[in-house]
């Protein structure tokens, strides 16, 4: 054979091999982030941590610790002490949402709930991230660092 032969020969191997090696590196998840249990903190494709407040009629309610952590490990979303910080660690790139993490935690949050805690004519609930009020509730994409909070108050 010729030299050109075993070159495009080679190039070919070299290309599947490289195909291969990026189909494996970069898994696609296809079940539900939500249930993934982490044992320890390695091979994550993310890991980010935004900050949570949440103030009901001017008390600020404690966000407790260990949300999504049992004996079977942590979920990608959880927490691990009562400071607010949310540790959202996947082995898989995801976007991530406020609902999500109260979903993990068995808590209502939406656009007019804040747990039993729902706006009427007398009361009103408040999101702001990063000190700018925001509108998009339990849709809210968690960045991280952003400063959560959700505030129901009397209007």
């Amino acid at each position: 054979m010729e030299k050109k032969t075993y070159l495009f020969i080679g190039v070919i191997i070299l290309l599947f091999a490289l195909m291969f090696i990026w189909l494996y590196s970069n898994p696609k998840f296809n079940g539900d982030i939500l249930d993934v249990n982490l044992r320890d903190h390695i091979n994550l494709a993310m890991h980010i941590h935004p900050n949570l407040e949440i103030e009901i009629l001017g008390k600020n309610m404690n966000i407790p610790s260990n949300i999504g952590i049992s004996n079977s490990g942590m979920r990608t979303i959880h927490t691990h002490d009562n400071t607010g910080k949310i540790h959202l660690e996947s082995p898989y790139p995801y976007q991530f949402h406020i609902k999500d993490f109260f979903s993990v935690w068995g808590k209502t949050f939406n656009s007019t709930c804040i747990f039993e805690n729902c706006a009427d004519d007398k009361h009103e609930l408040l999101l702001f991230v990063n000190d700018i009020k925001n509108n998009e509730y339990e849709n809210l994409a968690l960045n991280d660092l952003d400063r959560i909070k959700i505030v129901y108050k009397e209007k």
